[in-house]
């Protein structure tokens, strides 16, 4: 099959949609409880990778290894205030390859972590959004507490991050708001409009990045997207407690959560409490599942829809209880994989990829669908390939880490087809702290560490072996 990009007389256009703390809990991927039509729709008419994961479980370093196509340990991003142009200043970014090929390029919303804006990337200037966006409440309620604590903590000499923690809202909002009053609705209707700015000088290609912030906490979404559930009805997690001999750093505090007023500063989460989170969560997929289902719209109403590549993805995944856990910041299966569906011309509908994938792939992917360089560097694969017999295929390997600043000490996961194996090292003399090992054909749950006993010896020294080759292969340039 010959490339995308050069079997029609129109290069294609990207719509690169990515979604914040989207876990792979829709109607796509097999869930009977959340109500995701337009993705699910999106999923019927091109690609889905059933396992995608990300290589690093936290927005700004998942961002920058998506925007450059290379890996934490090469950027050297591990935290969110860290920006890739500064560590990797010499790596052209998606949006950049493809503005070096001639297309348009703009975003809107987060793309790169929140008030990250990377000039060589873009045409046109980002809608960028206020750090703190994402918590713009609308309950008049809520709004007054917010400006009692402020000031309150402005008396006390507070500011900048200790006055933003000193005044947090509720980690929750349900208020009866159209869909524009929150940023991910203005974002869609922005997007919309500078989809309508090209639709009339189609001579050049568009790349036109959009990021929607929910369902990030606090998770807020008009009242009419939590009014498709019945939180009684809801199912809690099936796996609620830490596996058997995983080690203490495995897992992050609450930290996110716990200032939030309506939030316990300590203890454990309740039922009560843990279907409101499910519920929340849930009502944000909807609401921001609404705002994607007005971008495929509008490019089918545009008449942009046929030469188009859409892809969509979560930047990581995210716990709901699973494992006595909530939200990211770890490595297993519920914090490392996202969803990810590609959507484009002349490729196959409804197709669904079983292999696993990597989010690093996406950058040659999309360059190879658009008929664009791979630049050199880059450390993923394609998984599109025009002269395989399976134009789209993954690999039999993903890798994911998280690091711990404050006891230094960083987790490297290696996920293989049936098993995942994890390595925690103290990074100044690479000692070995603790090893996992997850045998997902008769534990999907990551319910109990393997690591270290008999029956796993053989095993566990063939991953480790693994281990050794694909991180130390994964680096090379």
């Amino acid at each position: 099959m010959a490339a995308a990009a050069t079997s029609r007389e129109q290069p294609p256009n990207v719509l690169f949609i990515a979604i914040d703390d989207l876990r792979p809990e829709l109607g796509a991927y097999g869930s009977s409880e959340v109500h995701s039509p337009n993705i699910d729709r999106l999923a019927s008419e091109g690609i889905l990778f059933e396992r995608a994961y990300c290589q690093y479980p936290v927005c700004g370093p998942s961002r920058a290894s998506v925007l450059t196509g290379l890996r934490p340990d090469t950027t050297g991003i591990y935290e969110n205030d860290q920006r890739h142009r500064a560590s990797a200043p010499e790596a052209p970014t998606l949006p950049e390859s493809f503005r070096k090929a001639g297309y348009q390029t703009a975003a809107l919303g987060k793309v790169d972590h929140a008030g990250h804006h990377d000039e060589p990337s873009w045409t046109a200037s980002a809608y960028r959004i206020p750090f703190r966006a994402q918590s713009t409440y609308r309950d008049p309620e809520t709004l007054e507490y917010i400006a009692s604590r402020q000031a309150e903590g402005k008396a006390m000499g507070l500011s900048g991050r200790a006055l933003r923690r000193y005044a947090q809202g509720p980690f929750a909002e349900s208020y009866p708001i159209e869909d524009d009053a929150y940023p991910d609705g203005k974002i869609a209707s922005d997007a919309i409009e500078r989809l309508e700015s090209f639709a009339r000088s189609p001579r050049q290609p568009f790349f036109l990045a959009v990021g929607f912030l929910k369902p990030h906490e606090p998770f807020i979404a008009p009242k009419k997207y939590w009014d498709l559930y019945d939180r009684d009805k809801l199912s809690l997690a099936a796996n609620p407690s830490r596996p058997e001999k995983a080690p203490a750093y495995a897992f992050r505090s609450l930290a996110e959560l716990r200032n939030a007023p309506d939030f316990p500063d300590e203890g454990d989460i309740d039922e009560a409490l843990a279907r409101k989170m499910r519920h929340a969560y849930f009502a944000c997929i909807s609401y921001v599942d609404a705002q994607v289902g007005r971008l495929i719209d509008s490019l089918d109403q545009l008449g942009l829809a046929d030469n188009t590549i859409v892809i969509l993805w979560g930047d990581h995944g995210f716990h709901l209880g699973e494992l006595g856990h909530w939200a990211k910041h770890t490595t297993f299966e519920f914090s490392a994989r996202a969803p990810l569906i590609f959507k484009a011309p002349d490729q196959p509908q409804g197709l669904r990829v079983n292999q696993l994938v990597e989010f690093v792939d996406i950058y040659p992917t999309l360059c190879r669908l658009a008929g664009i360089k791979i630049p050199h560097g880059t450390q993923g694969k394609s998984l599109w390939d025009p002269v395989a017999l399976q134009p789209w295929q993954g690999k039999d390997f993903a890798l994911t880490q998280i690091y711990r600043k404050k006891e230094n000490i960083m987790g490297r996961s290696l996920r293989a087809p049936r098993y995942r194996y994890t390595q925690w090292r103290e990074e100044s003399t690479g000692e070995l702290l603790a090893s996992e090992l997850y045998d997902h054909e008769l534990d999907p749950g990551e319910t109990r560490n393997k690591s270290g006993e008999s029956s796993y010896s053989e095993i566990e020294a063939q991953l480790r072996a693994d281990f050794e080759r694909l991180w130390a292969a994964s680096l090379a340039n």
